[in-house]
């Protein structure tokens, strides 16, 4: 560390040797008038008089020295230099004496804080003018006497002590000697010194104040008294290791004691990091501005074993960590993981963090498991991408995008969600929901079905909603599940709406290919291609002449979609072949037989009445109220009523189109006829039972914005008639279908996953754990190693399409070395 800001003399000075009269040697005049100007020069500048004639002084030393007078004159300079240090020494250890102060933060007996705080002041004050004249001299003197430096004084300063080594050598180094023994008997004037700084500094720490920039010449100064290393760096690390702990302990307690309690957390545990992080800066700028630059490692690794290791158990408790993730909070966070950082504490940070990820997933996912698939889970995808997007913004920008965290965050989360089979099943129905959902509201007009769609869709761009959710989908365990039922959820979106948002369609199926490889998607392509085939075809039968003019005299449009037995979910619900189709149902039916046996020989069709939907145009009269009748009493007068499919409407206020499904339109046909009809002449005219009839008829007549029939019980027989009172400010009204009728059975109404559901996330889950127990596995060795795991056998063929959907997501490879062998992928 360099002793002065200013430079010394450049040595560019004239050389001038002077040439006495004689045989080269020097008038002893000249030696004795030179040093009497000399020492008339070191009194002018220890007295900081004037200096005058410098240049010509100068010339005069380097003769002396050229000629050999360097070491007397070294020793008479020494001289006058020790004394005059010592004398001002002196003076300034009286004064400092004079404002004695103690070694620790308790003011002397009958002395106010700030009376303290002044004589610390005053006493730093007094040895940093005792620096300052000591700097000041030394640089004057070294101006004049700059030969004297180069050529004698280089050789008088040897240094003993390795520590010592950057000490200044030259006339420098003796004049710091020279300094050092002018204190010789004045240790208790340092020991003073030193307190007082140490009372300054921790002062500045207490009111959070940045270091004084002036305290660096007191460090000088101890630096050029070699007592640097062996008196004020060892008291103020000593002194700043008890004071942060003082400081740490007074907000967090002392860790390990009973009296602790609870680990802290929000507000405390934000104060006390806010606290740690702002120490660390101040002590940092105190290391540049006033100490030693050797003293960086004693005072950091002080700091972070105070402020972080002690107390590493209490600031990274999963507790804490786990509400500033649902808190979103990055600023602590990032805070906590500088502080790690710091202080080589990432991998106890990476783990409780972790810790924090998987107990808030598991909290998530038990409110799951406490609700009903209906009630409790419309929010709970939409919750879980909002998690998941906090998750990943925290460990990228809070945690500096560390790629330990990022890949322990993605194992945490395929942790949490690797729970047991109901709820993996639950998660891929909800999850499949709520695609259907935003693939629903991006359509053109379309909403969700009722009591599907989940609450809290984000007004984003569907595609960023979509890639939010296949970032979701790539952790979930329930894959194969998953594709079942977004099969399910496909088909009643392409049957009752066709290709509404083509572009969106093809989008999620690409992503999930990426995801999953080309099999997984096979069968949701070939359905979104038969939607497409089955537009064509319709095409081509309206301008064919005969299906056409079929059509024509019928009076009715069509819109039939052929759909790939074995690729499109099974379809339950109401048996065609017992089904009683009334016209114009039969005509039509019988007009698109004829023309696709025309157009695709050899292929036979199966109606699906379950899933189709009607267009019925209801014109009702209200009744004629008889003369004289009052409120509430039965009309006796005339009434009508006409139900017809797709028939165009009528201009009177009474006609409505009705939004049903198929089997809801054969009933309401039936009225046409009659105004009021028992369940038994439902049955004989529409082939349905009893059950069947009543689940249609519900939202015919329980819904109040439908309740166009009347249901009543007569002689215990339930009887349907025309409401003729029906009346709603809609023209065009959507009636709720029975819930047989809402999609594809399989379990969907009730959540049920599809069947072996279960055993094919244990079986997956089941593999994985072996797998990554053991190097590689043969096949055989796999089979029974697995049949063990699970307590029951597991049927070849379905170990060989779970193994086969492994590979292609990534979990498991193939060995290189043997075809028949896996192993588990890292």
């Amino acid at each position: 560390m360099p002793a002065f800001t200013k430079s010394p003399p450049s040595g560019d000075l004239i050389r001038f040797n002077l040439s006495p009269d004689g045989g080269g040697e020097l008038h002893l005049a000249f030696v004795v008038g030179t040093w009497k100007q000399l020492e008339e020069f070191l009194h002018a500048v220890f007295d900081q008089g004037t200096l005058r004639h410098r240049v010509a002084l100068a010339r005069r030393i380097e003769t002396l020295v050229l000629d050999g007078w360097g070491p007397c004159l070294l020793s008479r300079v020494s001289a006058v230099i020790s004394g005059a240090l010592t004398a001002k020494v002196d003076a300034a250890a009286r004064v400092i004496q004079t404002l004695a102060i103690k070694n620790d933060d308790d003011p002397l007996e009958g002395t106010s804080r700030a009376e303290y705080d002044s004589r610390a002041n005053q006493i730093l004050e007094e040895a940093l003018n005792l620096w300052e004249y000591y700097c000041t001299t030394t640089h004057q003197i070294q101006q004049v006497c700059v030969h004297l430096d180069r050529c004698v004084a280089v050789e008088k300063a040897p240094f003993d002590s390795q520590q010592q080594q950057q000490q200044p050598q030259g006339l420098q180094g003796l004049c710091d000697k020279l300094l050092s023994g002018a204190f010789t008997g004045h240790d208790a004037t340092l020991q003073q010194l030193t307190a007082a700084l140490l009372h300054v500094t921790e002062t500045e720490r207490r009111q959070k104040k940045d270091p004084n920039p002036k305290h660096r010449s007191l460090t000088l100064m101890y630096i050029h008294l070699n007592r640097y290393f062996d008196l004020l760096e060892p008291s103020l690390i000593a002194a700043s290791r008890q004071s942060f702990r003082a400081a740490s302990e007074k907000l967090l307690g002392a860790p390990g004691t009973p009296e602790s309690g609870e680990p802290p957390v929000g507000a405390p545990l934000s104060a006390y990091l806010s606290f740690a992080a702002s120490a660390l800066l101040r002590e940092r700028r105190r290391l540049e501005l006033t100490l030693h630059g050797a003293s960086e490692s004693l005072l950091m690794g002080i700091m972070q074993e105070e402020l972080v290791r002690r107390h590493r158990e209490t600031l990274a408790n999963p507790a804490a960590i786990q509400l500033y993730l649902k808190l979103g909070d990055k600023e602590n966070l990032q805070i906590l993981y500088e502080l790690f950082a710091v202080a080589e504490e990432l991998p106890l940070l990476k783990k409780n963090a972790l810790a924090a990820v998987r107990s808030q997933g598991e909290l998530l996912l038990n409110t799951l498991k406490s609700a009903s698939l209906n009630s409790g889970g419309k929010r709970f995808i939409a919750d879980l991408l909002e998690m998941k997007q906090t998750h990943e913004a925290v460990f990228v920008d809070a945690f500096a995008a560390n790629q330990d965290f990022l890949l322990g965050l993605k194992e945490a989360w395929e942790s949490f969600l690797m729970a047991e089979g109901p709820v993996v099943t639950a998660i891929a129905r909800l999850l499949s929901r709520h695609i259907d959902s935003i693939i629903r509201k991006a359509g053109a007009g379309q909403k969700s079905a009722p009591g599907d769609p989940p609450e809290g869709l984000p007004d984003e761009d569907p595609e960023v909603q979509i890639e939010k959710v296949i970032g979701l989908f790539a952790l979930i365990a329930g894959k194969e599940t998953f594709e079942q039922f977004y099969r399910l959820d496909l088909s009643r979106r392409l049957l009752l709406h066709g290709l509404a948002n083509e572009d969106l369609e093809k989008t999620l199926v690409r992503r999930l290919r990426d995801e999953c490889g080309p099999q997984y998607t096979s069968k949701i392509e070939a359905m979104i291609a038969d939607i497409k085939l089955s537009e064509t075809l319709m095409e081509k039968m309206k301008t064919d002449p005969v299906s056409g003019n079929a059509l024509a005299a019928v009076g009715c449009s069509l819109h039939a979609r052929v759909c790939a037995k074995g690729m499109w979910p099974a379809f339950g619900g109401v048996c065609a072949a017992t089904l009683i189709l009334s016209p114009p149902f039969s005509t039509l039916q019988e007009i698109f037989f004829e023309y696709y046996g025309r157009s695709a020989s050899g292929r036979k069709l199966q109606m699906v009445p379950s899933m189709s939907t009607c267009e019925v145009t209801a014109r009702i009269s209200p009744p004629t109220k008889a003369a004289g009748a009052s409120e509430g009493m039965p009309v006796d007068g005339s009434s009508s009523s006409a139900f017809a499919a797709s028939q165009p409407s009528s201009s009177s206020r009474t006609s409505y189109i009705l939004f049903t499904s198929q089997l809801q339109a054969l009933c309401l046909l039936a009225f046409n006829a009659h105004h009021s009809l028992s369940l038994a002449s439902l049955r004989n005219a529409t082939g349905l039972t009893d059950e069947e009839l009543m689940d249609e008829l519900s939202g015919l007549c329980t819904a109040s914005q439908t309740n166009i029939l009347h249901k009543d019980i007569r002689d215990g027989e339930h009887v349907y008639s025309v409401n003729f009172n029906f009346y709603s400010p809609l023209k065009r009204i959507k009636v709720l279908q029975a819930k047989s009728q809402a999609s594809p059975q399989e379990g969907e109404a009730s959540g049920e996953p599809p069947p072996d559901a279960d055993l094919t996330h244990q079986i997956d889950a089941g593999i994985v754990r072996i797998l990554k127990r053991v190097s590689s596995m043969r096949h055989q060795e796999l089979f029974g190693a697995l049949a063990e795991a699970l307590k029951r056998p597991v049927d070849a063929a379905t170990l060989k399409k779970r193994l086969e959907s492994l590979i292609d997501r990534d979990y498991i490879a193939r060995d290189a070395a043997d075809s028949q062998a896996y192993r588990y992928v890292a």
